[in-house]
């Protein structure tokens, strides 16, 4: 029997078998494909003797009639050719060390793959550049609704607000606005909750930092208080009943003033339970709460 030590999980191998084995009444005197290795075990997935709906043959290499194995193929080896080809020629061949530098490499590609008209999804140039797009965003573990941001920021044509836009091209729900500190290279200065609260401030006005204090004031009076989006100006608050829930709104008004709103319902349950919370002086009491706050 042949030494099967060598052989790891992923390898690409050649295995003769002496005398020949019999499969199905088919005769298999070699084998070729990728190794299993189970539990200290060793199989070999025969794609050369496919059985039905073209699935390969499992042949287990633990037998005296293996008689010799070659690795045509190493696992790793086997890996990096499928991520280079994955990939296709390098944009940025090497990885971005600098903030600005990562943006500006993830806002490239992202423009890159707007205008990509090769969508194939094996070795299609598009799949390739935004492989080359996630490198660099798993570089800095960037979420994958920034990741969508900056991506739908270059279909757009520039910065927009996820949650209040109403253009086609922005799923609202999946798209998240980075701030300058998601691009930093160290995952504490990512986690700067000062400096965070600054730049969303920046981009997004004072609303932000009143949103902020009114969600933590609210929750300390016991409310199950919310932010419909992670860059929305707004407040949802949850009341349930069994497994149905229904939400009042708090919101600024056209002049910087907050109000709660009524979020319409989306079936009869929720109508129901909205006339339970209403009758309940709910809404009352939340806009008590909120003009003592504000």
């Amino acid at each position: 029997m042949a030494n099967l030590e060598h052989l790891a999980d992923g390898d690409r191998a050649r295995v003769i078998f002496n005398p020949p084995r019999f499969e199905n009444s088919i005769e298999i005197s070699s084998a070729e494909g990728p190794v299993l290795a189970v539990a200290g075990m060793r199989y070999i997935q025969d794609e050369t003797h496919r059985r039905a709906w073209a699935m390969p043959t499992i042949l287990d290499l633990a037998g005296a009639d293996v008689e010799s194995v070659e690795v045509l193929e190493a696992a790793d080896e086997i890996a990096c050719r499928k991520a280079c080809e994955a990939r296709g020629d390098l944009v940025f061949p090497d990885l971005p060390d600098d903030p600005v530098e990562i943006e500006d490499a993830l806002d490239h590609l992202a423009a890159l793959i707007a205008r990509e008209t090769d969508t194939r999804v094996i070795r299609g140039r598009q799949s390739q550049l935004l492989a080359q797009f996630n490198d660099i965003a798993e570089h800095i573990s960037l979420a994958a609704t920034k990741r969508k941001y900056v991506l739908t920021r270059a279909l757009t044509g520039g910065d927009f607000h996820p949650w209040e836009t109403r253009d086609p091209h922005v799923f609202r729900n999946g798209t998240v606005r980075p701030l300058p500190a998601d691009f930093e290279l160290e995952p504490a200065a990512r986690r700067d909750r000062p400096r965070r609260l600054e730049e969303a401030v920046r981009i997004f006005g004072e609303a932000e930092r009143e949103v902020r204090n009114l969600l933590s004031a609210l929750r300390a009076q016991g409310f199950d208080v919310r932010r419909p989006h992670p860059n929305a100006q707004e407040i949802r608050s949850r009341y349930r009943q069994g497994r149905a829930f229904v939400d009042l709104g708090l919101a600024p008004n056209a002049n910087g003033l907050w109000q709660v709103i009524q979020i319409a319902p989306e079936n009869k349950t929720k109508a129901v339970l909205l006339r339970k919370v209403l009758a309940r002086s709910e809404k009352e009491r939340l806009q008590t709460a909120l003009m003592a706050l504000v």
